[in-house]
């Protein structure tokens, strides 16, 4: 056993012993009471600390639930997604007016941004999927809606909070592993929860979980957890204005989305290199570019 597990099992075992699983149920019970359309951001996250912290010999104490990860190592080149509609502007003028510069790619503007899963009203965050079809499902697209399809790849290695469920340590009681499993469940629940059109005052839950509960402020850059709209698969999103520091981007693609049923693509044309003002150069996908730096996205994916 590592010197670290061997200090979370000792720590964990002590803070543990200070709780029942009887005290665990009833703390979630009366967080699922609370009116999360009307209390404060600052009260939010005392009443999520209530449900969390254990007091050991009077001080207060919480086990680490944070697992993280190095993603984008040297050897191993990931390719994430972004999607983004094409604006009524870029369809009246039949022209990619809100895709000219390979800034336009990157993090939106902050006045346009809207509360997240895990951003506030006009801080800009960027997410990112592990394959296209979880960016075009979480994007909600319509057969025929025309898209950017803005593909990066990792470059530097970075360090990533990962949400995942709490595995049974042997070196842990039942009782000790069934505590552990419901601090981590109502911590996933409670990010991934369901957030339709009118109730996005839910977001403030999980934007206060993951950078409060569930991030090693100094250390993670990114987090990364289930998509919601496609359980099977994973999505990523960076802090603000770090990524360009973590990733490359490969080139943007206009699609269109031809059909739900096998998610098949039409590709108008790519966007991969810049001219001398720095705006994207527009070539066919047909193009020897294009055939260049997407094959292999070409091939894994139903165009």
């Amino acid at each position: 056993m590592s010197s670290q597990r061997q200090q979370f099992i000792i720590q964990a075992k002590k803070i543990l012993a200070n709780v029942t699983v009887h005290e665990i149920l009833k703390r979630k019970s009366r967080f699922r009471g609370i009116d999360l359309k009307k209390i404060s951001d600052d009260d939010l996250f005392k009443e999520i600390k209530k449900v969390l912290e254990i007091y050991v010999e009077g001080q207060p104490f919480q086990v680490s639930l944070i697992s993280s990860r190095f993603i984008g190592q040297p050897h191993v080149r990931t390719l994430l997604y972004r999607v983004r509609k094409l604006t009524d502007l870029d369809i009246s003028h039949n022209d990619f007016v809100s895709m000219r510069k390979p800034a336009d790619a990157w993090y939106p503007p902050s006045q346009f941004v809207s509360q997240g899963r895990l951003n506030k009203i006009g801080e800009s965050l960027l997410y990112l999927a592990e394959d296209p079809k979880t960016a075009i499902i979480e994007t909600h697209l319509q057969p025929g809606d025309l898209f950017y399809l803005i593909v990066f790849r990792t470059g530097n290695p970075f360090r990533a909070t990962f949400f995942e469920e709490s595995e049974t340590l042997p070196e842990l009681s039942d009782d000790e592993n069934a505590k552990l499993q419901l601090f981590n469940d109502f911590l996933i629940s409670e990010f991934v929860k369901h957030v339709g059109k009118g109730t996005e005052y839910l977001y403030r839950t999980s934007e206060i979980i993951a950078k409060q509960f569930l991030c090693h402020r100094d250390l993670d850059v990114a987090w990364s957890y289930p998509s919601i709209a496609n359980s099977r698969r994973s999505n990523l999103c960076f802090k603000s204005e770090i990524a360009y520091d973590h990733l490359d981007l490969v080139g943007v693609r206009v699609c269109r989305l031809v059909n739900q049923t096998d998610y098949r693509l039409g590709v108008i044309g790519d966007a991969i290199e810049v001219d001398k003002s720095g705006n994207f150069i527009y070539v066919s996908a047909k193009s020897k570019i294009s055939q260049e730096t997407f094959a292999g996205f070409n091939a894994a994916f139903n165009f």
